[in-house]
């Protein structure tokens, strides 16, 4: 399956003019939509900085062709951006580490980079490290809801994955949490 062209370019233009979008999902990965700056277009995904409640929420990376529009024209995102530029909010590109040509270089990037994530796939969220990366699947050590590890690793298809976020507040307090001194 291909990205839709027009989208494509609409994504191309937010990110190459810093500006603050609405990156909108098909209905196979939620439908929702999700706020933030552009950081970078692959063969296989984009990178969306996302903005919540007016501040930085990590980088949410999705496939692009869950992709089905990016919206940027209006008061209210103008607005919007003028208020985060004030405040000292733009698009950055801290994490122009991630491959994103395929599913399992995008893993290997995190893995060797960071090695924390969140992985959405369906309606469930596992939080955890990549333990291995494999052609079809990739291995993660998740941690439980009440901040302990699960007993062990288990298998995620690539083709399961709806999104990935790294850096947000959500999964980064887990990640503190589990490499506290005990």
């Amino acid at each position: 399956m291909t990205p839709n062209s027009s989208v494509l370019s609409r994504l191309r233009m937010c990110m190459d003019q810093g500006l603050y979008a609405d990156v909108v999902l098909n209905s196979d990965h939620s439908g929702e939509s999700y706020s933030g700056f552009i950081t970078g277009i692959g063969d296989g995904y984009v990178a969306v900085q996302e903005v919540y409640d007016m501040r930085l929420e990590g980088t949410r990376v999705f496939s692009i062709v869950a992709v089905v529009d990016c919206v940027f024209e209006g008061d209210t995102k103008r607005g919007q951006q003028e208020i985060l530029e004030w405040s000292g909010i733009s698009q950055s590109s801290c994490v122009d580490w991630i491959s994103l040509d395929d599913p399992k270089s995008c893993i290997e990037s995190i893995a060797n980079n960071h090695n924390w994530l969140a992985v959405h796939d369906g309606p469930g969220c596992d939080i955890g490290q990549i333990v291995s990366v494999g052609l079809k699947t990739f291995e993660l050590l998740a941690v439980r809801p009440i901040g302990e590890w699960y007993e062990e690793s288990f298998e995620i298809s690539y083709d399961d994955v709806s999104h990935l976020n790294i850096g947000d507040h959500y999964s980064e307090t887990y990640r503190r949490y589990m490499s506290r001194d005990c």
